[in-house]
């Protein structure tokens, strides 16, 4: 049996990798490729003047601190983790983070002195579950996945006994259900576990009639998925 993550394999935590790599076969296909976008005139004029910026997503963070930070730095930063914080950390920006790891927790942690010229930095798949929050819309990057990604996700499928996915966006989930149903009924009705990082690509799968397990924690949620599968995978080797 083999595990699927849809996520980078370097932003994996090397203990968790080899632990992983010793047990079972893991496979390793983020089904995304982020592109920072180029942004508006319109779009840098609310990032600039924004007195609360809420970065989204990890790269939400990554492209704000490599091309924006500087254009504002005394905006109050508001982020989903305590780890996101601390890739912040050397900027001069007061930083908030989320009780949870979900963009609803996020949301509702926001006060009404929070809600002041508020401005949201989030991918162009995210945008429409922002619509109706209070304040702007940055899209700063795109979530892209094309026909050759997709060619080598269907290659591993068909090599390869797929037991345990783990899903870590809504957009992965759909892409990853969309190339199974490539495949042939043997294939597409295996049974397997599915793994996901928060309430909404759970809400997606089991919409699917699909089995999901959630993190038992909603801090360091892929920490937490990472563990209970080098635990399951070590208990498993010990029952053979």
């Amino acid at each position: 049996m083999s595990i699927l993550i849809t996520y980078p394999k370097q932003k994996i935590a090397p203990y968790y990798r080899l632990e992983l790599a010793q047990t079972t076969d893991v496979f390793y296909h983020p089904l995304r490729h982020l592109v920072a976008r180029q942004l508006t005139a319109q779009a840098i004029e609310q990032l600039v003047k924004a007195q609360n910026l809420v970065l989204t997503s990890p790269f939400a963070v990554e492209v704000f601190k490599r091309s924006w930070a500087i254009k504002n730095p005394t905006a109050t930063l508001h982020v989903l983790s305590h780890l996101q914080a601390q890739q912040l950390a050397q900027l001069p920006n007061p930083i908030k983070v989320s009780p949870a790891e979900n963009r609803r927790a996020l949301a509702a942690s926001l006060t009404t002195a929070d809600q002041v010229d508020l401005c949201w930095l989030l991918g162009d798949l995210a945008l429409p579950h922002y619509q109706n929050y209070h304040g702007n819309k940055v899209v700063l990057y795109e979530n892209r996945w094309g026909q050759a990604e997709q060619g080598k996700l269907l290659l591993t499928l068909l090599q390869h006994r797929i037991q345990k996915v783990v899903l870590t966006s809504t957009s992965a989930a759909q892409r990853f259900l969309a190339t199974l149903g490539e495949l042939d009924s043997e294939h597409q009705y295996l049974e397997r576990e599915y793994y996901v990082l928060g309430r909404q690509t759970g809400d997606y799968l089991t919409a699917q009639g699909l089995t999901v397990k959630y993190p038992t924690s909603d801090q360091q949620v892929l920490d937490n998925v990472m563990q209970r599968l080098v635990k399951e995978e070590h208990d498993h080797v010990r029952e053979i």
